[in-house]
């Protein structure tokens, strides 16, 4: 939210507007009218308009979704270091990707002088220590670190300080390829690879279901819906686009259930939040429950995303399967259909908590 007013007050610090006079006063000012420019819209606007749309249209729906938790959730500072969620860890991965660009960015700086005062210096290392910051801590948060992308303000911060580079006199240099070191063509080179090659190790063609099998799925979860909606509220957990793209209608969202806001609240162990929806459970709220295939197992940080996995298990598979029976699988659609149990699965191991 922050990273457009960083941008263009660092931006506009380093280099400024040709037609304006760069004395001190001038440039103090222009740099802080383009960094209140980009916290109107990267902070200040993206934040009133929906709560001004949500507040017209539907003045109940803000109160009723739960509040963010994610200062609550647990860091998992393994994930810095190679680990199987992601395989080099994020360290590695992170020197891998910038390490050229930087070592370039340094050459450029030396070869051809570019001269910075203390606070340009100041504004280009600190917002990028900032965003290295930031990147790092989100990147070990529960529920992320298998790849880069939590780190893109930091990398979007070096590409505007490699543009910064260029303005400043970086361009005369690479304008000559013909005449720079070997070591900088090198550099180059693995400017360009070091980043994709480890993506291009793991791609591999989309997987879908066959065509058919999905529209029997589709049919076949239209005639529950059709059924049993009228004797009940029907829950999609997951598979919510076809409420969205209107392949199922007449049915609501019940939006403070739906997977991700589960998700997100089960990596945060919120037991307050869980209350009301345990309480839904054994009160039959739901007559039927759309989720995925429900798999009770847990993998601990051995696994791809083990953590993540393991909470969603305690949280929410489990109190589902003790309140809740599957009345239908889809297994190539990667769907499941649930119904409410006639009384509450008794099984000690697996639902104990609900038992007592």
């Amino acid at each position: 939210m922050f990273a457009p007013a960083i941008w263009a007050g660092v931006s506009y610090l380093v280099i400024p507007h040709r037609r304006i006079e760069p004395t001190t006063k001038n440039r103090w000012f222009w740099a802080a009218a383009y960094g209140a420019a980009g916290l109107l819209g990267g902070f200040i606007v993206p934040s009133a308009i929906p709560k001004l749309i949500s507040l017209i249209t539907n003045p109940s729906l803000p109160s009723a979704l739960p509040q963010p938790t994610s200062t609550q959730q647990p860091l998992l500072w393994d994930r810095l270091f190679p680990n199987p969620t992601y395989a080099p860890g994020i360290l590695l991965g992170l020197v891998q990707a910038v390490l050229p660009l930087i070592v370039l960015l340094l050459i450029l700086a030396w070869k051809q002088k570019i001269n910075l005062d203390l606070w340009q210096k100041l504004s280009v290392a600190g917002s990028l220590l900032a965003f290295l910051v930031v990147g790092l801590v989100i990147s070990v948060k529960i529920g992320g670190g298998s790849n880069l992308h939590n780190l893109d303000m930091f990398l979007i911060g070096l590409l505007f300080t490699a543009w910064l580079v260029w303005e400043k006199g970086g361009n005369q240099y690479l304008e000559q390829l013909g005449k720079i070191p070997w070591y900088s063509l090198i550099l180059l080179i693995l400017l360009i690879l070091m980043p994709v090659y480890p993506a291009l190790l793991v791609q591999k063609p989309p997987v879908y279901p066959p065509y058919e099998s999905a529209v029997s799925a589709l049919k076949d979860i239209r005639d529950y819906v059709d059924e049993y909606k009228n004797e009940g509220e029907i829950l999609f957990i997951d598979n919510r686009q076809l409420l969205t793209f209107g392949y199922i209608s007449d049915v609501p969202l019940v939006p403070e259930y739906e997977k991700k806001v589960l998700m997100n609240e089960a990596m945060a162990e919120d037991a307050v939040y869980f209350e009301q929806f345990y309480e839904d459970l054994r009160q039959k709220r739901f007559r039927l429950i759309i989720t995925e295939p429900l798999v009770i197992k847990f993998q601990g940080d051995e696994y791809h995303f083990g953590n993540e996995n393991d909470a969603w298990v305690k949280w929410v598979a489990i109190p589902l399967t003790c309140y809740y029976e599957p009345i239908e699988t889809f297994t190539e659609a990667g769907v499941m259909v649930l119904m409410p149990r006639e009384t509450v699965l008794q099984d000690r191991q697996i639902c104990s908590q609900f038992l007592d």
